[in-house]
């Protein structure tokens, strides 16, 4: 729980940095509304920028709309509610780790929640034409905001380099409100078991249409996130068979793409999260209505917020065997991805796709109660493989040794021993979700597409966590003072600008991994 907390910690810094130098408020007209932003160290930030109607009521679960009327004058100086949020102190224990959990990640949320945020040099002109980095933040579907990252950081970097970006960042729907699985769901026309998804994809509209007004390039788009937000952008490639026009120009979404610890996840349809759905319905009073959505609509925020928090969440037994994940539903995750990749039904645009060393260290920190093998073995029946037979979890077991050198975090021999199973744990976690995922992906990415791939070793010495996820954020935003930030900075940013590894910043992805 330390490293999770210095994470969070540093997370919170970015999001409350003071800015020391500001001047006048910046000001844009698009489509005929006016934002007028803050402006500080250089940086102008337009925030809060509505892109959607409130999905609630009616459009609660329902796709995003679209805003189609002028907004007028919009103080774009703060940034707008996260979505609502699942509660990590939710089924641990309220001392020790879970005094911690009550503590992170807690950001003032609301329903009304569908905003973007802008950040750009300052004082660039709608002529310039910069490339656009289109952030998708992480969080396990479950919850985070772009409230905890500041793109300042990135945006001064790329202008120090000579190859000056727009950061763009969004918000989108959440665990029950924007991935509520169930067969009542996919029956129900006016829902998507995909909501969450879908925002993401209409801030991706919205920078199209707006986004050249604020200094950037339509035409330049690339879009990175980390973890849950890598997965988006996997299956943003996947999503329509791989098809990424816009709705409104006609011209592709995005360019490009780097996705940071997360990679096609193999998930089914709606029905397949049919033990979330009935769990919620009945807490909320809807199981067995004849107009199901209808009823979780008239549910209030806070009664379908606590139903929704007696799902499991990643501080718990369950670790990443999530409640809430993007479905298939025929009309914008068209097929699996176990099919869809080896099919060639996804976008061709190049790519990077890494992970770290350590990816499963964080995240199993709710199955330290596991101390024996016929425990482990419960637990991957229970969680993971319930299809499984014994024969094939006892091939798995063999597969990750109980000898805990074999472990992670990788590389430290005896260290780092919690109890008997927690670094065999560790490896199996960060294999399963991460590392597999990953290179599966890439099997079919190339030779259709520009493909570089990476595994970062940077803090691989921190006690017991290693090279967890989520740490390359702390490189990417500028919140490490270790030489990772500006290394993986400068790339992203070269990427970014040239979409080619023969930039004269961008080195071959293996060392990333020294």
């Amino acid at each position: 729980m330390l490293a999770l907390a210095l994470f969070a910690s540093s997370l919170a810094t970015l999001a409350s940095a003071s800015p020391l130098r500001t001047r006048a408020g910046p000001s844009v007209t698009s489509d005929g509304s006016t934002y007028v932003g803050v402006s500080s160290n250089g940086i102008d930030s337009f925030k809060g920028i509505p892109f959607a109607q409130p999905p609630v009521g009616n459009l609660r679960f329902a796709p995003p709309v679209a805003l189609t009327s002028s907004l007028g004058t919009v103080d774009a100086s703060n940034y707008g509610y996260s979505c609502p949020q699942m509660n990590l102190a939710n089924g641990v224990s309220q001392t020790g780790s879970g005094k911690i959990l009550l503590t992170l990640f807690l950001y003032s949320a609301a329903e009304d929640c569908l905003t973007i945020n802008v950040q750009r040099p300052a004082g660039v002109s709608a002529t310039a034409k910069l490339p656009v980095m289109y952030w998708i933040f992480g969080g396990a579907f479950l919850l985070g905001g772009t409230t905890m990252y500041d793109g300042s950081a990135l945006v001064a970097r790329s202008v120090a380099l000579g190859q000056p970006i727009v950061f763009v960042s969004v918000n989108y729907r959440l665990n029950s409100f924007g991935f509520l699985p169930g067969k009542e769901v996919a029956a129900d026309s006016s829902a998507s078991v995909n909501a969450g998804l879908l925002d993401q994809r209409l801030g991706l509209e919205w920078v199209q249409k707006n986004i050249a007004n604020f200094g950037g390039d339509p035409d330049k788009v690339t879009i990175f996130g980390e973890s849950a937000g890598a997965i988006s952008i996997a299956f943003h490639l996947i999503a329509k068979d791989g098809d990424i026009t816009s709705s409104t120009t006609g011209r592709p979404l995005f360019r490009a793409a780097i996705m940071e610890s997360g990679a096609p996840i193999p998930v089914e349809g709606a029905a397949r999260g049919q033990k979330s759905y009935d769990i919620i319905a009945k807490a909320t009073g809807c199981y067995g209505s004849s107009a199901p959505i209808a009823c979780l609509r008239a549910v209030p925020y806070a009664k379908l917020l606590a139903a929704t928090n007696l799902l499991p969440n990643i501080a718990s037994y369950n670790s990443v065997s999530l409640p809430f994940l993007p479905r298939t539903d025929g009309i914008f995750l068209r097929s699996m991805t176990q099919n869809a990749m080896p099919a060639g039904k996804f976008a061709k645009v190049p790519i990077i796709s890494g992970n770290q060393y350590d990816e499963g260290t964080i995240l199993a920190l709710g199955t330290l109660n596991i101390t024996t093998e016929a425990q482990l073995n419960t637990w991957l029946q229970t969680v993971w493989f319930p299809n499984t037979t014994a024969a094939q979890r006892t091939q798995i077991l063999k597969n990750y040794p109980a000898d805990v050198t074999q472990g992670s975090p990788f590389d430290t021999g005896l260290l780092n021993v919690i109890t008997p199973q927690n670094k065999r744990i560790n490896a199996i976690v960060g294999d399963v979700v991460f590392q597999v995922c990953r290179r599966f992906f890439l099997e079919y990415t190339y030779p259709a597409m520009p493909s570089w791939s990476y595994v970062s070793r940077a803090l691989v010495a921190l006690p017991l966590v290693g090279s967890f996820h989520g740490s390359d954020i702390l490189n990417v935003f500028g919140l490490s003072p270790l030489n990772p930030t500006t290394e993986m900075q400068t790339r992203w940013i070269a990427f970014a600008n040239t979409m080619n590894r023969e930039s004269r910043f961008f080195l071959s992805p293996r060392r990333m991994a020294g």
